[in-house]
């Protein structure tokens, strides 16, 4: 069906972005502002440069004002200040050092992505096999489907060696525990359900399809 040919993912346009052609996104900009740049034309998402001036000088005499507020209320405040920090100082003494509350780290997770390698099979005639990949251990998000993962590996197999026949992804099979994979299975999926290999990089082998 035409629908199972045509797929639209996030996940698939990060790789392009970040892996297969990370540079491509800075090289297409620049070339639309040299594209502009030479007509004398001005980008419509380029700011105005005396909208830029005026709200440079604004938020400089907006932070001007602040500090002369700070710094009016600060004396005006200091006295009371002065007090109060000796009644705690006389406090602290009796009960121990304050302690400051630690911050908390944020970081971003990365439960979702999954290790595996990806190597040909072997246990095919030569007519099946396929070549390897230079760099076969590979991290990714869990959500990354097969049909994605066949069209990145002929794109890198085509970069790496002179592959004598093209291959379309649909003519390519990806192998996990001696079965064939569907296209729409994520990595997660095959991870909890055909792999089975504990905590362990999942192996995935691929090779040209045996049928017509």
């Amino acid at each position: 069906f035409p629908f199972r040919h045509t797929l639209a993912d996030r996940t698939l346009q990060e790789l392009v972005d970040k892996v297969l052609f990370p540079d491509l996104k800075e090289k297409d900009d620049e070339c639309e502002r040299e594209f502009y740049a030479k007509r004398g034309i001005k980008r419509k998402d380029a700011p105005n440069e005396d909208n830029k001036q005026s709200t440079t000088a604004t938020a400089a005499q907006s932070e001007q004002d602040n500090d002369n507020n700070t710094t009016s209320n600060t004396k005006k405040t200091s006295s009371t200040h002065d007090t109060r920090n000796n009644n705690a100082i006389t406090h602290n003494k009796a009960s121990g050092p304050a302690t400051r509350p630690k911050k908390k780290v944020v970081t971003e997770s990365t439960d979702d992505d999954v290790e595996f390698s990806l190597m040909p099979d072997t246990n095919v005639s030569d007519v099946y096999e396929m070549p390897p990949l230079q760099k076969p251990v590979m991290r990714t998000s869990g959500r990354f489907k097969i049909v994605q993962l066949k069209k990145y590996l002929l794109s890198k197999l085509d970069a790496q060696h002179e592959m004598p026949v093209s291959y379309h992804w649909n003519q390519v099979e990806v192998i996990c525990n001696g079965s064939i994979v569907g296209n729409e299975l994520s990595l997660t999926f095959i991870k909890r359900t055909i792999w089975l290999g504990g905590n362990g990089n999942m192996e995935l082998t691929y090779r040209v399809s045996e049928e017509p």
